[in-house]
């Protein structure tokens, strides 16, 4: 039973390709889907995990390189076993921003800078905290977040450093 949950969970993800992301006061918009915030239920950053190592593959190949490395032919299979501990050891740890819908659906962007993921979650939380029409554009090709539109705030002016309630654009 457990099994026919899984497969409908995984039924539920998809992974999405996108150069942009831009999220507005009422939509998500990512690729030619566009989604009214209204639908979202949350922005997470998930992390995938990363395949464990071959131990029995490795093991299988480090054993007989060892038993003939006398006859000369175990360095053909030592080599065999740092190449897969090599191959291993480049695959990076991977993240996904998870955007979750109603539908129990989730829309994932993989991403192995954490840090840039968080930094879109903090941006569309200020966005949707705030009153403003402001858009946030997620630039996944080049990793940059930005803002459009009136940021609203304390200035301080040059008046004795009086802190102001007032806006900028």
């Amino acid at each position: 039973m457990e099994n026919d949950d899984s497969a409908a969970q995984d039924e539920l993800v998809s992974f999405e390709e996108a150069e942009n992301i831009v999220i507005n006061r009422g939509c998500v918009k990512f690729g030619n889907s566009v989604y009214q915030l209204c639908n979202v239920t949350g922005f997470t950053v998930g992390e995938f995990r990363k395949a464990d190592f071959p131990l029995k593959k490795f093991m299988m190949v480090l054993f007989p390189g060892i038993l003939l490395l006398p006859l000369g032919v175990g360095v053909v299979f030592l080599l065999w076993a740092c190449l897969i501990y090599r191959k291993y050891n480049k695959i990076k740890q991977v993240y996904g921003l998870v955007i979750e819908l109603n539908s129990g659906h989730k829309k994932v962007f993989a991403s192995a800078e954490k840090d840039f993921l968080l930094k879109i979650i903090n941006s569309m939380y200020q966005l949707m905290s705030s009153a403003s029409d402001d858009k946030v554009v997620v630039d996944l090709s080049n990793r940059s977040v930005k803002i459009f539109g009136d940021a609203k705030g304390n200035v301080v002016t040059g008046d004795k450093n009086r802190v102001g309630e007032g806006e900028w654009a």
